[in-house]
């Protein structure tokens, strides 16, 4: 992997040789939660607003591009410290490359034919459902890290196409196995008029811990702002999405991803924890509403979560509201509540949090301060380890981000 993200910075430095327009951007992010909870201090949540970054690590992102838009290169890097929302801290680095073909022979066009190599990475979709809270129920993407080929053709807005694989994949060090087979990843998306947007999605793996070959994910998801459809002065904006995991084994999950969701985990049998690990065909359904004006905005996502081997629908609620009352203050609070007819947890668990901060010349201060209650904070979305926060307590966590 190395020698891949080597390759990588030695092409671009030959291909900025050949387009003497080149741009450098980046950001560096670091952060730390100060917890006052024993559990609590396995976890963290919420970076700069609600994107579901964990705080206890540091982050260089660094990218370069040409100013037609033919090529670029990304890189990042990720530490992280102890408390991290892994088994154990998970240090690393990935890469990408990309290349418009279109815009290469054709020059400014309205025509996309985009070749990516991505290098200890995964593959999202394309996706309509605009994601508001951060959590990402709507997500689909491919299994495991690795080497992956992408590829996306079309035109505009009015039709995108995606194509993406991977021969081998290669596991974590909490994952089931140390290398895996393939993953296939196929979707697609339309913006036909200003403000509709919709695509379909399809993952022959996807992002669970599968084992079984036949395992996979289908999506969709549809979207509406009728402030932008309309030509309004405010955003008033609707969307859906829903994804089906299938397979008998669609989700295997690790005994510290279940020690987030099962009260009592650690105290069970051998014979006991079998009947949850294996959990099956699962629907994730999540709709949301959202809206503002210059000086405030929020969002309101309702979340149903059907699992078919165990026959329970478990739902989740989640809001939040941004405040824009003075130019570069970072000012807004959120909140969710999760199994809200306590189908998994004996009471039904619940957070609230807000964010303060400001920006200044590319830099950004910003303290988060969170509540939860429950022992399992944020909710589960459709992936344990980045949606599921057991952070029972109260926390602090000042964070700094550089952008250049």
């Amino acid at each position: 992997m190395k020698k891949v993200l080597v390759s990588l910075l030695v092409l671009a430095l030959a291909m900025t040789s050949v387009f003497a327009a080149v741009n450098f951007s980046g950001d560096f992010v670091t952060g730390y939660t100060f917890a006052y909870d024993t559990d609590a201090e396995k976890w963290s949540n919420y970076m700069f607003g609600q994107d579901n970054v964990n705080t206890n690590s540091t982050k260089l992102n660094l990218g370069i591009a040409d100013d037609n838009g033919i090529w670029s290169i990304g890189l990042e890097g990720e530490l992280m410290v102890d408390g991290s929302a892994q088994d154990t801290p998970q240090n690393r680095v990935m890469g990408d490359i990309t290349l418009d073909l279109a815009k290469l022979i054709m020059g400014d066009t309205d025509w996309t034919a985009q070749l990516q190599m991505l290098a200890n990475d995964r593959v999202t979709a394309l996706r309509a459902y605009s994601n508001q809270s951060g959590l990402s129920y709507d997500r689909v993407r491919t299994n495991e890290p690795g080497l992956w080929a992408n590829a996306i053709v079309g035109y505009g807005d009015l039709l995108q196409i995606q194509i993406g694989g991977a021969p081998k994949l290669v596991g974590g060090a909490n994952k089931l196995s140390d290398e895996r087979d393939g993953d296939l990843i196929i979707s697609a998306m339309t913006k036909p008029i200003s403000g509709l947007a919709v695509s379909v999605d399809w993952a022959l793996v996807g992002d669970k811990n599968s084992t079984v070959e036949d395992a996979g994910v289908f999506g969709a998801a549809a979207e509406v702002n009728l402030g932008e459809m309309l030509g309004l002065s405010f955003d008033l904006g609707v969307g859906v999405a829903d994804k089906y995991y299938y397979g008998d084994a669609a989700t295997v999950y690790t005994d510290f991803m279940m020690a987030s969701l099962v009260p009592g985990w650690d105290g069970l049998d051998d014979a006991a924890k079998a009947g949850y690990t294996t959990v099956g065909k699962q629907n994730i359904l999540a709709a949301q509403i959202y809206g503002g004006i210059d000086l405030v905005s929020a969002y309101v996502e309702y979340v149903n979560w059907y699992m078919d081997n165990a026959d329970k629908a478990v739902s989740a609620l989640h809001f939040g509201v941004d405040l824009n009352v003075v130019e570069s203050l970072i000012l807004n609070v959120y909140g969710g509540m999760f199994d809200l007819s306590e189908e998994i947890l004996p009471e039904m668990a619940y957070y609230f949090g807000g964010n303060i901060g400001y920006e200044l010349s590319g830099i950004t201060f910003q303290v988060n301060v969170q509540y939860a209650e429950n022992g399992y904070a944020s909710s589960v979305g459709g992936d344990v380890a980045q949606g599921g926060v057991k952070a029972e307590g109260f926390s602090i966590s000042p964070m700094l981000k550089l952008s250049f």
